[in-house]
């Protein structure tokens, strides 16, 4: 679903990266490993940082695709993701405590992964 999303703004991220430098590196004698973790990966850090952050919420967010085809004959127990498990647990079971319980996981989760991209935004708005 998301994934013209992530390869454009990947590839938007790489052809930002500056030549002359991958070039010095080349000359300088890095391999072409080398020269990909120690010149490229830094200068799209903050993009990956980003895109995968975002396809991380993406994923949580799943419910509509899995549930679809859980109704259409899949096994439900052995597919269930965190939206799907919730709604089975809430709507399905009638545990609306134990959803809640589950909701609130979710929420935690989310916040957590994000907490290290909220915290290097911040820093550099104050550089």
């Amino acid at each position: 679903m998301s994934v013209p999303f992530v390869a454009f703004t990947l590839y938007a991220a790489l052809t930002q990266v500056p030549e002359d430098v991958v070039e010095a590196a080349q000359i300088d004698g890095a391999g072409p490993r080398q020269r990909f973790v120690h010149v490229v990966l830094p200068s799209i850090r903050s993009v990956l940082l980003v895109v995968v952050l975002l396809q991380v919420i993406w994923d949580l967010r799943v419910f509509t695709q899995i549930y679809t085809l859980q109704k259409a004959g899949g096994i439900s127990k052995d597919t269930n993701l965190l939206g799907t498990y919730i709604y089975t647990l809430g709507i399905k079971g009638g545990d609306f405590g134990m959803a809640a319980a589950a909701a609130m996981f979710m929420l935690v989760l989310t916040i957590v992964l994000t907490a290290p991209y909220v915290r290097m935004m911040l820093k550099q708005e104050e550089d």
